[in-house]
């Protein structure tokens, strides 16, 4: 019998599958303009190309930016809090949370300051959450500016 974790995540997946589920999908393509810089290694006298990143295969050889699927949920005005010492409001934000699959051998912290193109609007991502249900990654948010 699958575990709580295995079922949720499947159902995860499905959302955000292009068929959706009972045929109503609810995510988009977006392009994760997400890549790694060549470079050259002295001890083996190589240099690396670098690229984009590839969704299936969790690498950086891709030679165009990947395309994820995403489910946009705009955002009015976040929560504010104020600065105890200067009394100035911090942390208000607007924007765009996208969610998405946890991308394969990718930190979510290398998302931030990634260009995230959605609908012919270009976002930066300014902060990643990544949701886990125990131990297992479920859903990654990422808000965009």
């Amino acid at each position: 019998m699958p575990n709580l974790s295995s079922q949720v995540k499947k159902t995860i997946n499905k959302v955000l599958s292009a068929k959706g589920i009972g045929g109503a999908s609810l995510a988009s393509t977006a392009t994760l303009h997400l890549a790694e810089k060549g470079g050259y290694s002295p001890t083996t006298g190589t240099v690396s190309a670098g690229g984009y990143y590839d969704l299936t295969l969790g690498t950086y050889t891709a030679s165009d930016p990947p395309t994820p699927l995403v489910i946009p949920k705009p955002i009015i005005k976040r929560k504010t809090r104020t600065n105890e010492v200067t009394g100035l409001n911090i942390g208000a934000q607007t924007g765009t949370t996208f969610y998405l699959e946890p991308l394969t051998n990718v930190d979510a912290k290398k998302l931030i300051g990634c260009k995230l193109t959605f609908q012919g609007s270009d976002y930066t991502v300014v902060e990643v959450v990544e949701q886990y249900l125990g131990t297992t990654r479920m859903i990654w948010e990422a808000l965009c500016q």
